[in-house]
């Protein structure tokens, strides 16, 4: 199921890396909830348990880009702009600002965040 959302875990399975071997991929730098909500979405595509959370959709923009989910991308855009309200903003924190920033920068068509990002930081 994982191998039809991501290249990079096709790749894992398809090559013979330690994933292909064992038959099971190994993330240790992510929370549990992170991967739980990874999973949740690859099998069910659901972001109901992270839709009004912004450091967790940070957290799966990161991790989505980890092992390029690109419509995981998609879903955290939509998550991070629905909270983007002024009465929202207290949802960010200066360290998921800078974050978010940083993983935009190295996604071209999510430039717009850099600009989200930036204003949450000077609020």
């Amino acid at each position: 199921m994982c191998t039809g959302h991501s290249d990079v875990f096709q790749r894992m399975f398809d090559t013979p890396m330690a994933e292909s071997i064992d038959g099971e991929v190994l993330i240790q730098d992510c929370s549990a909830g992170t991967v739980e909500n990874l999973l949740k979405y690859i099998y069910y595509q659901d972001i109901s348990s992270w839709i009004d959370d912004m450091d967790m959709a940070v957290n799966m923009l990161e991790i989505g880009m980890k092992y390029n989910i690109e419509k995981l991308y998609a879903e955290c855009d939509k998550v991070i702009q629905a909270n983007n309200s002024s009465d929202c903003q207290d949802r960010f924190s200066g360290i998921t600002g800078l974050r978010m920033y940083m993983l935009a920068s190295v996604i071209p068509q999510y430039e717009h965040l850099q600009t989200l990002a930036v204003s949450v930081m000077k609020a």
